[in-house]
């Protein structure tokens, strides 16, 4: 007879929930990555939180969810689940280096340059 041990698995954000900077402070997000790949089990990391990126303010036109969408635009930043699933922020270039098209989540772009650029440019 074999005895396998039980590996725990410890993840603070997936692309149903708000990322970890938006729902704590984005000044713990180091922190709390670190602890996350410390203790003991397997320690996944979301997408984008690894560099601190937070949710994306997209409007209800730019809501490709369906449940955001089903939602209504009085209800769908309650609802949608896009404000998390912004594209991973590459560089600063056209959709973060994604996508070559200026229509595909094109809002937080302006927060990429703003985080990336303001020591070398005034915005």
């Amino acid at each position: 007879m074999r005895l396998y041990r039980r590996v725990g698995l410890l993840q603070l954000g997936n692309h149903d929930q708000h990322r970890v900077a938006s729902r704590w402070d984005p000044e713990l997000v180091d922190g709390m990555n670190f602890l996350g790949q410390l203790l003991p089990g397997v320690g996944v990391t979301y997408n984008g939180e690894e560099i601190g990126m937070e949710n994306t303010y997209i409007t209800w036109e730019q809501c490709v969810d369906p449940q955001g969408i089903n939602a209504g635009p009085d209800g769908y930043l309650e609802k949608t689940r896009d404000l998390e699933r912004t594209p991973f922020q590459w560089d600063n270039s056209t959709s973060a280096g994604q996508h070559v098209h200026r229509s595909v989540f094109g809002p937080f772009l302006l927060e990429l340059i703003r985080r990336m650029c303001v020591p070398y440019f005034v915005l």
